[in-house]
């Protein structure tokens, strides 16, 4: 495993952190996550079925919960790590392709996995013609489901930062909930950083997550960005 291509490590915190239990199928995942799903119960059905699906969109959409929520369902279902694999293609990576040994590790365990049945999950930022100009890595990319995650509609923003604080195992109360919802920018990315600055400042002055320390957090959050 290279730097271009690795599982990501999990966050320790939370219990089983990117379970689907806590993957919101909003308008932008949802077509996602039932294509993925239908390759899983086909995989489940015959043993020599092999499948891809390449995820792509931009940075907070989801992909990795998506991708690793799967590969837990499917270890959960009882199907082995040999026949599922999850590939990353960092977004620094000018194309996957601008190194051989790169090029002949993923041909080689794409090939492999084909050969014997199983699922390949692929997470990147960009589409596949984006990623790849090698031709037989191309090919492969788009040789299964292209999938791009987009953004939550807005009456369903709530649900979806629900869904967040609980795999944090941050607890606010409805009235800091109402807040969130009403002052957070509606960029994914902004999600990650507010979280993890409500953890801190409520670790680093051991006080609960109430409204001061996320009204604090949001503002320290919201004055880094201007």
């Amino acid at each position: 495993m290279n730097a271009y291509q690795r599982q990501l490590s999990f966050d320790l915190e939370p219990v089983r952190p990117y379970c689907l239990n806590y993957f919101i199928a909003h308008s932008g995942v949802n077509s996602a996550l039932a294509a993925i799903n239908e390759q899983l119960n086909n995989l489940l059905a015959d043993s020599l079925f092999f499948g891809s699906a390449f995820v792509f969109g931009a940075r907070g959409t989801g992909k990795t919960h998506l991708l690793l929520g799967i590969c837990e369902e499917a270890k959960q279902l009882g199907i082995s790590n040999e026949r599922i694999s999850y590939v990353r293609i960092l977004a620094e990576v000018d194309g996957v392709d601008s190194r051989d040994e790169w090029v002949s590790a993923f041909i080689s365990g794409y090939e492999s996995l084909r050969s014997r049945g199983g699922l390949l999950l692929i997470e990147a930022d960009r589409s596949p013609e984006e990623t790849a100009s090698n031709p037989h890595v191309r090919s492969r990319l788009l040789a299964g489901e292209v999938l791009e995650l987009g953004l939550p509609l807005e009456e369903e923003f709530g649900a979806v930062i629900s869904s967040l604080l609980e795999r944090k195992n941050l607890k606010v109360s409805e009235y800091c909930l109402d807040y969130l919802i009403r002052r957070l920018p509606r960029e994914p990315l902004s999600f990650e950083h507010i979280f993890a600055s409500i953890n801190d400042l409520s670790l680093g002055e051991a006080k609960r997550a109430g409204f001061a320390v996320v009204k604090q957090a949001l503002e320290r959050v919201l004055d880094n960005k201007s």
